[in-house]
């Protein structure tokens, strides 16, 4: 009944939203509230978000202080049709059904993101970025593909995480204090310093603390993060930002919690019997800088960066039937540069050329620590890319756009396994490589209805490649690719107190990895004469897809509408509703084997012969089911009330509700349901903001997820039968002071 309440009350609301501006502004001329402008780098030029022509959503700082958000689990968890999933290599990002369900190989990352993470215009292929976030202007998301202007190949959409720059005018220092439940203290501060009029240096910090969420401690998390920025700024025309960071956090990952099929049917959702080991430490460097010069010939930009990453530790890998304890060690080191120019605000149309490449080196070590088991993987990335985009107007109110980009990709994985008894182990070494180029372009037109209403609608293309994951020993198989159309149309109305945004879009996504990898193993380095095949990680079953070669295809169809409704200068409501439907449209799996059903788990000795290509036991088609984190409804509302004081000071109470309809997990509907079955619920948080008369400090109470809902985010099947949930209900205090 309660679910049913919460959805009426969303269709029954003529306006939808997300994360909107909450920022008012007064009218000079009329002395109105109204909705204020927010500035965007989207389309890498300062720009208003409603003269965007891009289905996107921007948190503020301001949202995020007073609600207590400092990693991206929680800072998009009311973003519409997103859903976050925790995995051993750090966090995954879907938009609209675009998701990335591949395993973590012994915890490493095996795929490239369908969502990329940026910080600070800066492309990171580690999942493991996104917490421990600070001294933030905004969090832009972009919805479907961008490949023309940005260095990652990610269909699914963009994350921009700006930070604060220096500031010249000024001095400015700012500190933040936060206490909750799992006994989570977090602390920030910053400190601006104009050391010149041409340099300024602006310093942050933060720290975080928390106990697991996971009863065996999962998910605890002690971070300290430091960010050091100079702004070198001669001339109007000319400036240079240098930025250093450091960040040591000290984490622990569980895998999950023990597989449930509806919270109501165990006593405690966050309960896992499973064994993990301590804190795992890790350690990230990065340097990077940007310069900006303004030319006659237009706006000239560079950017490098260079970062490492070491994590070491111990890591029970906990089975169910088996454990092993492994000394952990990675090693990572990315390099990135791109340059770039783009028109002046005064030429008579906006173009914008540019050239980037990035390059990783991820080293992954697990050794059992009885010296005889032990996994080595070596992957590398190395990508480059150039691209043009270009606004031209035909008339005062119609331009159209259009943007190509040629990339070529270099994926490689090597993979050295060591398994079994002292005397006769078994002894696996694998190569998985993707190698691609091809170009990605984008076409389409921008129409001012209005003054204040724009209408736009584009064609756009992206693909991913994906190592590991993307098929067996020696593979050089086609990327997954989507080719996306959009509509959309921005409005203010009301004087500029109404903001209602609408977006339509089809996905045609083909050779979408569907989670299954073919290995060839060897005992003491010779291979046995009849075995091979695929299997299906965590399912143990030979599989062939004779339709699609492991690969599936697969389409998605929705509407995005957000709006902002100014009540009054005292009152904001916030409304989103997000329609996704989503299919596979061509997979078939013919199942051969079952290793698990005829002689258990591992794979059998070489003296088996496994009967590969013969007639299939079973063929099961997939097509016509819903793809993968793909809820058909969202619907998140908000309204606050701002309570004025005689003092100056005032009171704001903010109420968020979210409903999403079920979706499930994994694509094997065959095998994992009903464990992969996410039911419809509904999430509620709230929160209460006090700011000072003068405006210097703030001190708010928060609670999220005040019902204590265990959403799944993840399921790992047979045979370890766990999955990953969101987070259970938090709360706490923060205060905050600002000079």
């Amino acid at each position: 009944m309660k679910k049913k309440c919460v959805l009426l009350l969303a269709v029954l609301c003529a306006i939808a939203v997300g994360p909107a501006p909450t920022v008012f502004a007064q009218d000079e001329a009329s002395g109105e509230f109204t909705l204020g402008e927010i500035t965007v780098t989207a389309q890498k030029r300062a720009k208003n978000q409603q003269k965007v022509p891009i289905a996107m959503e921007v948190i503020s700082a301001e949202d995020l202080k007073m609600s207590g958000k400092n990693d991206l689990n929680e800072i998009l968890s009311d973003v519409g049709s997103a859903i976050i999933q925790k995995a051993p290599d750090g966090i995954r990002v879907s938009l609209r059904g675009v998701s990335d369900d591949t395993y973590p190989f012994h915890g490493a990352s095996v795929s490239m993101p369908t969502v990329a993470i940026n910080l600070d215009g800066i492309y990171s292929n580690r999942k493991d970025m996104s917490t421990g976030l600070f001294d933030l202007e905004r969090v832009e998301v972009l919805y479907g593909p961008q490949s023309t202007l940005y260095s990652s190949n990610s269909p699914g959409g963009i994350v921009n995480i700006e930070s604060a720059k220096p500031k010249l005018d000024k001095y400015e220092a700012s500190g933040t204090l936060e206490y909750g439940n799992y006994e989570m203290l977090h602390t920030e501060g910053m400190v601006n310093v104009p050391v010149s009029d041409t340099l300024a240096m602006r310093a942050a910090f933060t720290t975080s603390v928390h106990d697991g969420y996971i009863s065996n401690g999962g998910d605890s998390e002690d971070a300290r993060n430091a960010r050091l920025r100079f702004l070198y700024q001669p001339s109007n025309a000319l400036s240079f930002l240098l930025t250093g960071e450091i960040s040591k956090v000290a984490s622990a990952f569980g895998n999950g919690v023990d597989a449930f099929v509806d919270e109501s049917d165990v006593a405690d959702p966050w309960y896992s019997d499973f064994l993990i080991g301590p804190p795992i430490m890790a350690t990230s460097k990065r340097i990077y800088a940007r310069m900006d010069w303004d030319t006659k010939l237009g706006s000239l930009s560079v950017l490098p960066s260079y970062s490492t990453r070491k994590a070491t530790g111990v890591r029970i890998q906990d089975m169910g039937f088996d454990v092993n304890t492994l000394d952990i060690f990675q090693d990572s080191e990315e390099k990135s540069f791109e340059v770039r120019m783009s028109s002046s605000e005064d030429f008579f149309f906006q173009w914008i050329i540019g050239a980037n490449y990035y390059q990783q080196d991820d080293v992954s070590n697990d050794d059992d620590q009885n010296g005889v088991n032990y996994t080595h993987l070596d992957q590398t990335e190395e990508a480059y890319s150039v691209y043009a985009n270009v606004t031209y107007p035909i008339t005062d109110a119609l331009r159209i756009t259009g943007g190509l980009r040629y990339s070529n990709d270099d994926l490689k994985l090597i993979n050295e396994e060591v398994r079994g008894p002292v005397v006769a182990p078994e002894y696996a070494y694998e190569i998985h490589q993707d190698k691609y180029d091809s170009p990605d372009y984008k076409i389409g037109f921008e129409f001012d209805v209005a003054e204040n209403s724009m209408l736009y609608a584009d064609f756009s293309t992206s693909y991913r490649v994906q190592s590991m994951a993307g098929g067996g020993v020696g593979a050089d198989r086609d990327p997954e690719k989507l080719n996306a159309y959009t509509a959309g149309l921005k409005n203010r109305f009301l004087n500029n107190k109404l903001q209602l945004n609408l977006a339509a879009y089809y996905y045609d996504y083909q050779n979408y990895k569907y989670g299954d990898m073919k290995m060839a193993w060897a005992i003491n380095g010779v291979a046995p004469v009849g075995y091979g095949g695929t299997y299906q990680p965590m399912s143990n079953e030979v599989t062939g897809d004779p339709n699609s070669s492991g690969f599936g295809d697969g389409r998605m169809m929705g509407l995005d509408i957000k709006s902002t409704f100014v009540i009054s200068s005292k009152d904001i409501f916030n409304l989103t509703a997000n329609y996704l439907k989503s299919e596979w449209t061509d997979l078939v799996i013919d199942y051969y084997y079952d290793y698990e059903a005829q002689m258990g788990w591992p794979p059998p000795p070489p003296d088996v012969v496994v009967p590969v290509g013969v007639a299939p036991l079973e063929t099961v088609d997939y097509n016509g089911k819903p793809m993968t984190a793909a809820p058909e409804w969202t619907f998140n509302a908000s309204y606050s009330h701002r309570f004025s004081f005689a003092n100056g000071s005032n009171l704001e109470a903010k109420l968020e509700a979210q409903y999403k309809t079920d979706y499930e997990l994994t694509w094997r509907h065959y095998k994992d349901y009903p464990m992969n079955y996410q039911e419809a619920f509904a999430i509620y948080n709230a929160n209460l903001t006090y700011n000072s008369p003068d405006g210097k400090w703030t001190f708010s109470v928060y609670g999220r997820n005040l019902s204590n809902y265990a959403e799944k985010r993840s399921y790992f099947g047979e045979p370890v039968y766990q999955m990953g949930v969101g987070n259970p209900r938090t709360y706490g205090a923060v205060l905050s002071a600002h000079f």
